[in-house]
């Protein structure tokens, strides 16, 4: 049995095209799992600062609904008067 190399140089040029298309496709396939951790890790990132940015900013938001609320219903209550 003869190895996938040697029987790719049998086809002369042909068969050092496909080689050099297969080192490539790997190389390229590796390449491209490697950023996609990268992406991943970043969009990781991104949704951890974003769930610590609605835990800072969900607290002064509902006292500020709470508030205007509150105003709101005071302004319903004297008109209706």
């Amino acid at each position: 049995m003869d190895s996938p190399l040697v029987v790719l140089f049998q086809y002369g040029l042909a068969g050092v095209v496909i080689l050099g298309q297969t080192v490539a496709i790997r190389f390229l396939y590796n390449e491209n799992k490697l950023l996609n951790k990268e992406v991943n890790a970043q969009v990781d990132a991104r949704r951890l600062d974003a769930r610590e940015t609605l835990e800072k900013v969900e607290g002064p938001l509902s006292s500020l609904a709470q508030s205007t609320k509150f105003i709101a219903d005071k302004l319903i209550s004297v008109k209706k008067d």
